[in-house]
Parts: C-alpha cells; structure tokens; sequence
C-alpha cells in the first residue's frame, strides 16, 4: 500500500477534520467559561459541561482514527524512511508530532473523572492546555509553514495586502472551527433534550 491510497488520505482528512473541532471545542468553551463568570446562567454551565461530554467522545473516536492512520503508514512503502527519521538530527521533532494526537487524547480523558468534570477551573485548564496541544497539530502547522515560505519567497502577488489577507485567512480558519465544533454541540444538545423530555 502506497501513502498516496486513497484510503490514507481520507484518514488524514478525519484526523485533521477531528483536530480542527478540538480546536474549537477550546474556543468555544474557554468563550463560554468566561461568559459564566459574568452571568452565572446555569444553562451556560449545563452546555459548558455538555461540550466537555462531546469533546471527550469525540477523542476516543480521534484516537481510533489515528491508531489505524498509523498502522497504514507503517505498512506502507514510506516504513523504511522511519528509522532515518526516529534516529536522525530531528527525531525529536518526529517523536513529537506522533506523540502530541496521544498527548491531546489523553488530556481530554481526564474528563471522565468525575472530581474533574465538574469543577470549571480544572475544566478551564485542562481545555486551555488541549488548545496549546491543538496548535501544533498538522494542519496550524502546516499552514504556518505555507504562509512564511511565501513570505520568504516573496510570491505573492505587489497588488495583495499582506497582512489584511493572512488576518482574514487565519480568522476565517479560527471561525471555522469554531462555527463547526458550536453547529455540533447545539445540534447534540437540543437532540439530548428533547429525548429527556
């Protein structure tokens, strides 16, 4: 099997999909925790703790996904480049980015306990440390890396103002995660209330 199988590149598609709702899962909780320290609404509180059930859900079903992307990639062809890159001058970067999915899965498991799940500064720490996780998944980083070889390269276009367009795409990706992750989250929740009901 080829890295180029169609089937690797959905697998990394989910992956980096699941990344992005993570990302926003932290934004809108961290959002949300800020707005029930204002208002002390309990319905805040209760959506609050509702994202956190989805979040915890969603990185079990992220951590399935990545397990077999792994197990596709190291029964392809690209196996034999492993030993040059667990070894080399920048293993700890490798080590690094096939650690972090396990880091940030791992984080969001502390919600199962209960001591936990209910006490919103522990919540508030835990979500901000799985948001300086999330930074460093494939996609920031690679779009990162797109946005300062071309400032480097100089390709882009005289007529193109640079910094109102990587302000506007970096907002539009941080909405989008954000849109998705709150579409989620209000769409699970008023399905779960109305089976209560």
């Amino acid at each position: 099997m080829t890295m180029d199988s169609d089937f690797y590149k959905i697998i990394r598609g989910i992956c980096d999909f699941l990344e992005g709702l993570f990302f926003g899962f932290c934004l809108v909780t961290l959002f949300l925790l800020l707005i029930y320290l204002l208002f002390r609404q309990q319905q805040l509180r209760a959506f609050i703790l509702h994202a956190v059930l989805i979040a915890k859900h969603m990185a079990i079903l992220y951590f399935v996904v990545y397990c077999v992307s792994l197990i596709v990639y190291y029964n392809s062809i690209a196996f034999e480049t492993f030993k040059q890159r667990a070894m080399g001058p920048y293993a700890w970067a490798y080590w690094f980015m096939l650690l972090r999915p396990i880091v940030l899965c791992l984080l969001l498991q502390l919600f199962w306990v209960k001591i936990v799940n209910h006490r919103l500064r522990v919540i508030f720490v835990i979500t901000f440390l799985v948001m300086i996780v999330s930074l460093f998944s494939a996609s920031f980083m690679e779009r990162l890396a797109i946005i300062s070889a071309a400032f480097h390269r100089d390709s882009f276009q005289e007529n193109v103002n640079l910094t109102t367009d990587i302000v506007i795409l970096i907002i539009s990706s941080v909405a989008e995660n954000t849109i998705l992750f709150s579409a989620l989250a209000l769409f699970s929740w008023f399905v779960f209330k109305i089976k209560k009901a």
